[in-house]
């Protein structure tokens, strides 16, 4: 469902939603937030924040991800590398099993 002009929130049959935010200027997804499950009381809200857009065999993908849990910053990921469509020809796709 589109929220806004740059935010669609995803849910599913079980109340599970995720929201993804865009970045106005490129397009490019800025943040997504949703529930984290929970062993013990209310899920954590966990945000995840996307930056150093990089083109890879055409696609935009973030190599650094910053994360919170509840406001509080826990994780700060960087990506070392992406490997996107490495070898598989349109033939093997159209192979049926």
């Amino acid at each position: 469902m589109r929220i806004d002009a740059n935010a669609v929130e995803i849910s599913d049959k079980n109340g599970n939603v995720a929201r993804l935010i865009f970045d106005p200027a490129t397009h490019l997804p800025k943040s997504l937030s949703y529930d984290a499950v929970s062993v013990n009381g209310a899920p954590p809200v966990v945000q995840e924040t996307y930056s150093d857009f990089r083109d890879m065999s055409g696609v935009q993908v973030p190599f650094k991800i910053s994360l919170t849990q509840n406001g509080q910053r826990y994780a700060d990921v960087a990506v070392s590398e992406f490997k996107i469509n490495t070898g598989l020809t349109a033939a093997e796709l159209q192979k049926r099993p």
